[in-house]
């Protein structure tokens, strides 16, 4: 590696010998279109069809959530391998791929066709980077839209030669190689844990030296479930309180005080009725989607000065259950499928009463030594999940310190 000496341009410090290009003036940009879709025959499972959903996970694009027949295929504009393709409308506007093969996109992707004098994933890391700059182009709109010609006007710093354009891609590909391995482990550890879930959650796997029946109770009679929370309007001279949230529900399944972070305020009536204790379960029981309802997470400490609020039901336990069990006993697939059938709503929101909510069931083991095993089990491989995502995360951030330095010239590859 090696320094250089840098002068000022339109997009900031460079090395001297580097140059800025406008993307139009050295790439040529297509936009998609999308086939009808009163017309069938237009789709099937032979060539992939990029939308922005399919955009932003992974470098290279390798499948699609819908694919188009030979007849489809015939009536796009077609992006060979090595195109980069970047969302230019919406609120994803930024998240971008590389063809591996050839393939084509719907109209809210511009593509930029390769270049036989430039590496392709350079490019790609270049425009990657630029993401926020490129949404400000969009400016403040209900539905932000950026226009190929827009798009086209995106500056972009190259080195001297192509051999050096390649290396700085090697160098970051690299590291995206070993956050994608991390990736697959994640996600088979992930599927792993899924399926033991839905073995040992349901009684179908008992462990061995358990034998005592499973019950089946409902919500009501496990104990008291509550709506009725903490609203998140501050009112003076009421108390300040931290509020268990519906995403703090929605993103965990164990809730500590140190993860909570919004305050609000609450009168003594919620203060006494809205409290946090340890072993409380939370659920939600409302959302966008069906399958997003019954969520649930349970405070692992006792929680002064915080109550929960009203997006968000709380279950307070009559019985003994294991602590670490409560994370895990209402994550089934009948659980959900419960929920799921009582929801009421259409399209924008779903919804399950509290009257409703307490005649689910809920299957588990009586013996809390069974509960205590199955969650020791499971929670381990939660440590395992959650190592391999650190790991990753460190992974990630290297990966940023790269790009920032080898983007921009401050260090040199040879």
């Amino acid at each position: 590696m090696k320094e250089t000496k840098f002068k000022q341009t339109d997009i900031g410090l460079i090395p001297e010998d580097w140059e800025v290009k406008k993307l139009s003036d050295e790439f040529e940009i297509q936009t998609g279109l999308t086939p009808s879709t009163e017309d069938e025959s237009y789709y099937g499972s032979e060539y992939l069809f990029v939308s922005p959903a399919d955009l932003g996970e992974r470098k290279f694009i390798t499948k699609t959530g819908k694919m188009l027949s030979k007849k489809g295929f015939a009536l796009c504009r077609k992006y060979p391998a090595g195109s980069i393709l970047y969302t230019c409308i919406g609120s994803t506007i930024g998240k971008c791929g590389v063809a591996q093969f050839e393939l084509t996109s719907n109209q809210q992707i511009n593509a930029v066709l390769p270049n036989k004098n430039y590496e392709c994933g350079y490019i790609y890391y270049v425009l990657y980077c630029k993401a926020d700059e490129i949404k400000n182009m969009a400016g403040l709109q209900a539905v932000p839209i950026i226009n190929k010609t827009e798009f086209g006007n995106t500056l972009i710093q190259v080195p001297p030669t192509k051999g050096e354009q390649e290396s700085i891609a090697n160098a970051l590909s690299q590291m995206d190689d070993l956050i994608e391995v991390l990736d697959e482990q994640i996600e088979k550890k992930i599927l792993i844990k899924q399926g033991a879930m839905q073995q040992l959650l349901t009684g179908k796997t008992r462990l061995q030296g358990f034998s005592r029946p499973w019950v089946e109770k409902t919500i009501e009679e496990l104990g008291c479930l509550t709506g009725a929370g903490v609203d998140k309007k501050n009112v003076e001279d009421e108390t300040p309180v931290r509020l268990v949230n519906y995403l703090d529900v929605f993103k965990r399944d164990v809730i500590f005080d140190r993860d909570l972070d919004f305050w609000t305020t609450a009168d003594e009536t919620k203060l006494q009725q809205c409290d946090v204790q340890e072993g409380d379960v939370f659920f939600t029981p409302s959302s966008e989607m069906p399958y997003d309802i019954a969520l649930s997470a349970v405070a692992k400490e006792s929680m002064p000065n915080v109550c929960y609020s009203y997006h968000i039901y709380r279950l307070r336990f009559s019985e003994s259950i294991d602590l670490d069990f409560k994370a895990y006993m209402f994550k089934t697939a009948d659980f959900y499928n419960q929920a799921n059938v009582t929801c009421e709503g259409s399209g924008k929101r779903y919804v399950i009463s509290l009257t409703k909510f307490r005649k689910m069931k809920i299957f588990y083991p009586s013996d809390i030594d069974e509960q205590h095993a199955i969650a020791n089990i499971l929670s381990t491989m939660d440590d395992e999940i959650q190592t391999l995502q650190e790991e990753r995360d460190k992974y990630v951030l290297v990966k940023q310190g790269m790009m920032q330095q080898l983007l921009t010239g401050k260090i040199r590859l040879n």
